[in-house]
């Protein structure tokens, strides 16, 4: 009786599309085991997405796969829930399903997001079709010349196979740009090492040595500045203190002398964290967004 007391919703009627959305996203999250929320208003397209994400941010990746499942349920081929969906089954080891994710985007909209290409490109790469993974970083390298990881993930593909000159080319290409880079440079050596050219090889891995060697002691010493400057900011408030006789007006300002000398060992340690950030932005649109990993 109460059912058909209730006017029932209708998705093409004027003033109820919302309702028939908030009520489907209801029922899509109660068939994938998703909680609720009481206020139907957060039961949206967007909410799914977002709690998607940050299940990815939390590590429980198999639960972002529910939440983006039920956002595909809701808007079939919607590219930002199958990046991220694709990114989760590539973490949990499921391959073909990340490939189909990856392969659908770009069956869309080739040039979405330039990331998609080295993810496809590793799920091929892992399964052993290092081929076809070189076709997709080939097409994605023609769209975005300059992508850096998409020439790293071919030329090292390319040592795979074989193809040293090729992969000579697309390290050599990477160097142009970046001649700091270890992972091109170590490349660089192996596809001369393979075409027999062991002089030149021998040099390019001695000046990847030197260049890590260089590279560890400017980190080496970034950490001794941080220290310092820690330390400093402290010794310079405990002064500041002893002068005031330990009175209100010293103490504050030894707190801030504290807080400036390690505000800058917070900052070193906040961009460490955001280098190890690895999953793609899955909104990036047409420009691709950030370098792969």
């Amino acid at each position: 009786r109460q059912c058909a007391a209730r006017p029932a919703l209708h998705p093409c009627r004027p003033g109820q599309r919302g309702a028939w959305l908030n009520q489907a996203a209801g029922m899509t999250a109660m068939a994938h085991g998703i909680p609720l929320i009481v206020d139907s208003a957060k039961r949206d397209l967007n909410s799914v997405i977002e709690w998607g994400r940050q299940k990815m941010q939390e590590g429980a990746f198999e639960v972002a796969v529910q939440h983006f499942t039920a956002a595909l349920d809701l808007k079939p081929g919607l590219m930002q829930a199958l990046v991220s969906r694709g990114f989760c089954h590539l973490t949990l080891g499921e391959e073909d399903k990340a490939q189909k994710d990856f392969a659908e985007v770009i069956t869309k909209d080739a040039g979405f997001n330039r990331n998609i290409y080295v993810l496809i490109a590793l799920c091929l790469k892992r399964s052993g079709d290092y081929h076809k993974a070189i076709r997709y970083l080939t097409r994605c390298i023609g769209q975005f010349a300059s992508f850096k990881p998409a020439l790293i993930a071919r030329g090292e593909l390319s040592l795979k196979v074989q193809d040293f000159d090729k992969a000579r080319i697309d390290f050599r290409q990477v160097l142009n740009n970046s001649p700091s880079d270890l992972v091109a440079r170590r490349g660089l050596a192996d596809a001369l090492r393979g075409l027999g050219n062991f002089r030149e090889a021998l040099r390019q891995y001695s000046r990847a040595i030197e260049d890590a060697a260089e590279l560890l002691a400017q980190h080496k010493a970034k950490e001794e500045d941080s220290r310092e400057g820690g330390s400093e900011g402290s010794l310079n408030g405990s002064q500041e203190v002893g002068g005031e006789g330990g009175g209100t007006g010293g103490s504050s300002r030894g707190s801030e002398a504290n807080g400036d000398g390690s505000s800058s060992g917070a900052s070193i340690m906040e961009v460490n964290s955001s280098k190890r950030a690895g999953a793609p932005g899955a909104g990036e649109g047409k420009s691709g967004g950030g370098g792969g990993g």
